[in-house]
């Protein structure tokens, strides 16, 4: 109803405005509940209603009807000569509804056709440009379908145009999560998405599919529901804030539990003294420790609840395992602000060292707990859960390198996020095995 009574107001104002109306026939018909009735009356303007619709709603209709079939059997390169019968009939409707000498009721009726054959028309616009590009592509790949890809932000503005114009979330963006820390709605480079795994799933055959409903729902004079529709930026930023929140509940959770461990393993910049062989030789003695556990290491399969899972141990002798504990106290303990005076590193200051100590942190917890998990020795399993407690207990808030200068996270915090992932996947694997 109350569309309607927009649509009307709209075509009184075309009468070149009510201000038009003589002074007499307003008198006589503004308390009427009928104001526009009473005016045609009046005025003499009265057309009366016919049975029948308007030859301009047939036609739009019978347009439509056909256009359905017609954007699903008509290949990209005859598409504009094919829809031209449904173009040229939403152009004349559009012109007749603002022609005077038709009464409001078929003008009001006629754009409640012309609205959403608009929208249509619209869609298709962004189809055709969005198929146009999907053959493209497909023509460059060629015989290249497992090797060939693209940047996740090929479609960013087709995806943003169709979703708005219809005003609902149809079509998702590509690798949202991957991209999600990648502030601004710049070209994100580092994301791909190949070839092979879109095959079957364009974003044109979305589009299409949706168009497709509308015209059904149109002809039926039924309205698609809309709901809010949010931007590329913010579908990021409430990703990223809802990992913060979750990983800070977690890191809570986990420091409760590191502190029922003697001795537990915590940050701390207690070692300010070192040598500069010492600072090098960190990464050089973190990436013998990755190596000989690969080298060494085995993956055995455990059954828990009657399923298969498989676990990578051992790698690393009694010396090794010493040695690496030794070097994982040492990183917890580091203040890297001696090295960050005497420019040790060339490429990074104190804020990159201290992102580059809780990676390392949680990169040799993880290799530790992987050579030292012994399904036959109780001490060493429970050596390795204190390990992997205490750096899940580390905070993510004190590394400055992990946000922008707006205190948004980013691709570092990222990077520690899915370091943290992967150690806390471990020590869940370790806790169903001796649960």
């Amino acid at each position: 109803m109350i569309k309607k009574l927009i649509l009307i107001s709209a075509l009184l104002f075309s009468f070149n405005g009510l201000t038009q109306v003589p002074d007499e026939v307003h008198e006589k018909c503004k308390d009427v509940a009928d104001y526009v009735g009473c005016v045609q009356i009046f005025t003499g303007s009265l057309v009366k209603k016919k049975e029948t619709e308007i030859p301009e709603i047939k036609e739009l209709k019978k347009a439509l009807g056909l256009l359905a079939s017609r954007l699903q059997n008509t290949s990209l390169r005859d598409l504009s000569l094919a829809i031209q019968p449904f173009t040229d009939a939403l152009a004349y409707a559009e012109i007749v509804s603002k022609d005077e000498s038709y009464s409001i009721d078929d003008r009001t009726k006629l754009l409640e056709l012309i609205i959403p054959s608009i929208r249509i028309d619209n869609a298709i616009d962004i189809f055709y440009r969005t198929r146009s590009k999907e053959i493209e592509y497909e023509a460059e790949v060629g015989d290249g379908i497992f090797t060939h890809w693209r940047l996740c932000s090929k479609y960013d503005d087709d995806v943003t145009a169709f979703n708005r114009l219809f005003k609902r979330e149809a079509l998702s963006y590509d690798k949202l999560v991957d991209r999600a820390f990648n502030n601004g709605i710049g070209i994100d480079y580092d994301c791909r998405v190949e070839f092979i795994d879109e095959m079957g799933s364009r974003k044109s055959s979305i589009m299409l599919s949706i168009i497709i409903r509308s015209i059904s729902y149109a002809l039926e004079g039924k309205e698609l529901q809309e709901y809010e529709v949010r931007s590329l930026q913010e579908q990021k930023d409430e990703y990223v804030n809802m990992i913060v929140d979750k990983t800070k509940k977690d890191i809570s959770e986990f420091k409760k539990l590191n502190q029922e461990f003697d001795n537990p393993y915590t940050v701390s910049n207690f070692v300010t003294t070192y040598t500069k062989k010492e600072f090098r030789e960190l990464n050089r003695n973190l990436r013998q420790i990755a190596q000989k556990i690969e080298k060494g290491g085995e993956i055995i399969d455990f059954i828990i609840d009657d399923q298969t899972m498989p676990v990578y141990i051992g790698g690393l002798s009694k010396s090794e395992l010493k040695d690496a504990r030794d070097l994982l106290n040492f990183q917890y303990s580091i203040d890297y602000q001696l090295a960050d005076q005497k420019k040790w590193s060339k490429n990074l200051k104190a804020d990159g060292m201290y992102f580059g100590k809780l990676y390392s942190i949680m990169r040799l917890s993880l290799f530790i707990t992987r050579g030292n998990l012994n399904p036959n020795n109780l001490d060493n399993n429970l050596e390795v859960r204190k390990i992997l407690i205490g750096a899940l207990s580390i905070d993510l808030e004190n590394c400055t390198l992990c946000y922008d200068p707006d205190g948004r996270p980013n691709l570092s915090y990222d990077l520690l996020f899915q370091m943290r992932k992967g150690v806390k996947d471990y020590l869940e694997n370790v806790e169903r095995i001796y649960q």
